[in-house]
């Protein structure tokens, strides 16, 4: 194998050497004769074109009056030339079919070109200038080196200039920028949420590995759908969108409908499992119009004939990059049961309630008359103790069982110098005396047996 080219420093400070070794030829020594200074000039400057050739960067030099001098092929193929033949030769020149551009994006005037600076004694590593062709409207960045080229007696006799194209480069570091932005507000996420800092770099040099890191988590959450369709207690299966094919479904799936994976491969259609072709109609315009259908209640077909309520919702997925929909079945056979239930406890509730008014009406009109009664008698009442209170007789009334005075009137009070409130409530043999009371005891007796009034 061949040598390794060299770095672009050690080829560098080559051509910085072998440059000050060439002027120096040409100035000429008094202690060498011509042939000597010929063949030690032509020996260097074989050199000096073998390192130029040798480097992947546009190398150029140029005398003190701009004329290049020298450069290399990368210098063509730099500057946009077909060859370096068809290469300018001197500075001069280059401003009629170039711009060039500072930094900042300000037009540059010949005398801020690298090497008009140069010329002027100025040394300078990585200058960016931005290059268009006004022929062809091409644009790109060049990085630019460069230092003047003194003779022993330090004065400027000529220019080296190296260029780079760094244009992808520049791409590369704005889509840096841009990456280290977006990590910046993914860590000041972080510090709202753990209070910590990490640093930016270690973010950047995870960009490279974003996109294992995305097909990690592409596996990953495939994994995860995976392990919940399989699991899920609803019934689930994915048919491919473009012809309706079924492509797998869960182990309830099998439960709730009784369909196993045997169905696999076909359609929808062939198991029928909705059989009003309208309805599949609606629910697939549905889904074309709107992307999803969510929570379509209907009855649908099992295995067995049977048929049984389901709510159900379609999702729009992909699986393995291929457009699939996702149909989900909840059985409600038993909540509808209880729904149904429900209604005939509340029709029933219902029927009870209005029973319960019609009797609560008739309560009502009931209590009315027994107000009005009691209102009757208590008017009675006070009447009779009017008129009793009136009559010059003594009139008393007993409680036949217990043998309490319940009402006396004003006679009676007064013949025993009582109270009406000592009188009634007592036993007539408190009143009366014991005497008295042996009398009418006889009397009482007949009462409750009904032999008189």
């Amino acid at each position: 194998m061949g040598k390794d080219k060299p770095t672009y420093q050690e080829l560098e400070h080559r051509i910085s050497e072998l440059e000050h070794e060439i002027c120096e030829l040409k100035l000429g020594q008094s202690t060498c004769n011509t042939e000597q200074l010929e063949d030690a000039l032509l020996e260097s400057e074989v050199k000096l074109d073998v390192a130029i050739e040798n480097m992947n960067d546009a190398v150029f030099i140029s005398d003190k009056d701009g004329r290049f001098i020298n450069f290399n092929k990368a210098f063509a193929i730099f500057h946009k030339f077909k060859d370096k033949e068809s290469c300018a030769k001197t500075l001069q020149e280059y401003p009629l079919f170039l711009d060039v551009y500072m930094s900042n994006g300000e037009l540059a005037s010949l005398d801020r070109w690298a090497v008009s600076r140069a010329l002027k004694g100025e040394q300078c590593s990585n200058a960016e200038y931005t290059l268009k062709r006004k022929d062809t409207g091409e644009t790109w960045i060049g990085s630019y080196n460069f230092a003047p080229i003194r003779d022993k007696r330090g004065e400027i006799i000529g220019s080296v200039v190296t260029g780079r194209d760094i244009t992808e480069q520049k791409r590369i570091e704005k889509e840096l920028i841009w990456a280290k932005e977006r990590a910046e507000r993914k860590e000041q996420d972080l510090l709202e949420k753990n209070g910590k800092y990490e640093a930016v770099n270690e973010e950047l040099r995870q960009t490279n590995q974003e996109l294992f890191n995305i097909n990690e988590e592409l596996n990953r959450s495939n994994e995860r759908f995976d392990k919940i369709f399989r699991a899920n207690p609803v019934a689930m299966i994915i048919t491919r969108a473009s012809d309706g094919v079924i492509i797998d479904i869960n182990d309830s799936y099998n439960k709730i409908l009784g369909y196993g994976r045997e169905i696999i491969g076909k359609t929808t259609t062939d198991i029928n499992i909705i059989n009003d072709k309208k309805e599949r109609d609606d629910i697939i315009e549905k889904l074309q119009r709107e992307g999803r259908v969510l929570n379509y209640e209907t009855k649908i077909n099992t295995r067995t004939n049977g048929k049984i309520h389901a709510i159900f919702s379609i999702e729009i997925i992909q699986v393995n990059n291929e457009q699939c929909i996702l149909s989900v079945f909840n059985d409600i056979t038993l909540l509808k049961q209880i729904q149904e239930e429900q209604i005939a406890d509340k029709i029933l509730l219902n029927e009870k309630n209005i029973e319960i008014e019609l009797q609560n009406e008739e309560y009502k009109q009931i209590n009315k008359e027994l107000t009005f009664a009691k209102n009757q008698a208590e008017e009675s009442y006070d009447l009779l103790i009017t008129i009793t209170n009136n009559i010059p007789a003594y009139i008393a009334a007993v409680d036949i069982n217990t043998l309490e005075y319940t009402f006396v009137n004003h006679k009676f009070i007064e013949s025993f110098r009582k109270t009406r409130e000592e009188i009634v409530g007592s036993h007539i043999s408190k009143i009366i005396g014991q005497q008295n009371y042996e009398f009418a005891l006889t009397y009482i007796i007949e009462v409750r047996q009904g032999k008189c009034t």
